[in-house]
């Protein structure tokens, strides 16, 4: 009776009703008993009749266990080999996929190239068909003009031989000298040249079948057109020296008739311009004036001549008032010496300078270097009015006016010099 190694020991039953119950548990569990054993066999039923009592036997023989241990070896491999092959046959089947997809996407290039290659040959035989018929077409067209097109060319080479004809009358008549008028000559020859190029250009444009087309010019042309053009520009300088020399004729003239007017007449009142103010002080300097400014539309009054030595011993209340140039294109005031002309002189300016909008205002004012109480277009009127009034008039503590007069340069009778 010593247990082997993994067998389990019967449950011993409880002692309830004495022998009596042992002895029938005992019978109960002799009949079959199931023993655990270790190992890979398979379970042993255990037999207790021969034992009569708790008898333990181990059937966990040797015999039995290496039979056991060599079918699980042999399973184990037949395991590894099944699973080997079922890889093998899915390896096998991802590939057989793979060459079946490479093989549909070849004959797919291989129909797009042939389309391809298809419909590119169906075009080139298109447009061979087209380049056929247009030549077939070109050839019929040819072929039904081709006897007006040589009774054209018949007409222009009779046309030629008659120039020709003529041209060799000419040129005989003027080498034996008979010809009378060689300009006359001259002209029709030119004129059978002129013909004869505007025929063969008609004969190339037609023959071409071009719309408008542009001939190189000759030798002869090309000097024709430059002698034009010199003889055009010597006569456009020369209108213009003419136009010069009259122009600076009437400037003298009038030069001399303001020196006259000046040296004659006594001095008159001259007109206040409400133009823009000069920068300069009156009295000191001189200023140079264009032609264009000094002869105005409106005609100058006439003003006192004076000179550096006379003007040394001349008072300055003998000089008229204000200055004598109208701007062409603005609107001048006329005023006279005097306060209530003063005041009208200034009335008027208001109104001039009300006509002007804002922004004009006020350039005038940075120009002029006037500073306004405010933006505002009256304050602004009201600053560039008394500065004209001042330049006109002077202001009104002083007891002469400011005087302006001009004085011509007789070196220079184009330029004004204004003191």
């Amino acid at each position: 009776g010593q247990l082997s190694r993994g067998c389990i020991k019967p449950r011993r039953p409880r002692m309830e009703n004495g022998g009596n119950s042992a002895a029938s548990t005992l019978a109960s569990n002799a009949e079959r008993q199931i023993v655990l054993v270790t190992g890979p066999g398979p379970i042993q039923p255990v037999n207790n009749q021969g034992d009569g009592g708790y008898g333990y036997r181990n059937f966990n023989n040797n015999n039995n266990n290496h039979n056991n241990l060599t079918s699980n070896r042999e399973m184990v491999e037949a395991i590894f080999t099944m699973r080997e092959f079922c890889l093998t046959m899915m390896q096998e089947k991802k590939e057989e996929r793979e060459r079946r997809k490479e093989e549909e996407e070849r004959r797919r290039r291989e129909e797009e190239q042939r389309q391809l290659r298809e419909e590119r040959e169906r075009l080139e035989l298109e447009k061979q068909q087209r380049a056929d018929e247009r030549e077939a077409r070109f050839a019929l067209i040819i072929k039904s003009e081709m006897a007006s097109k040589d009774q054209s060319y018949q007409v222009i080479m009779e046309q030629l031989a008659k120039q020709n004809k003529m041209l060799r009358e000419v040129v005989d008549g003027l080498k034996a000298g008979t010809a009378k008028n060689p300009i006359m000559i001259e002209d029709m020859r030119r004129d059978i040249l002129l013909l004869r190029e505007a025929e063969l250009e008609r004969g190339r444009r037609k023959r071409s079948k071009e719309g408008s087309g542009t001939k190189e010019p000759t030798g002869r042309q090309k000097q024709a057109e430059v002698s034009e053009r010199e003889l055009k520009l010597s006569e456009e300088l020369l209108g213009m020296e003419e136009r010069h020399r009259e122009q600076m004729k009437v400037m003298r003239e009038e030069i001399e008739s303001l020196k006259a007017a000046q040296l004659t007449t006594a001095p008159t009142p001259s007109t206040p311009s409400t133009s823009r103010a000069r920068t300069c002080t009156p009295m000191s300097g001189l200023r140079t004036v264009e032609p264009a400014e000094l002869f105005a539309k409106t005609a100058p009054n006439p003003v006192r001549k004076t000179t550096g030595q006379k003007r040394c011993g001349r008072s300055v209340s003998d000089e008229p008032l204000g200055f004598d140039k109208l701007v062409p294109g603005k609107k001048v005031v006329v005023a006279e010496p005097g306060d209530e002309w003063r005041q009208k002189f200034l009335e008027d300016t208001r109104r001039f300078l009300r006509s002007k909008n804002v922004p004009v205002l006020a350039k005038m004012c940075k120009d002029e270097k006037l500073t306004a109480k405010s933006n505002r277009k009256e304050d602004l009127v009201e600053a560039l009015a008394e500065a004209r009034v001042r330049m006109a008039y002077g202001n009104r503590e002083q007891a002469q006016p400011v005087r302006i007069s001009e004085q011509v340069d007789p070196n220079d009778q184009g330029t004004e010099m204004v003191e």
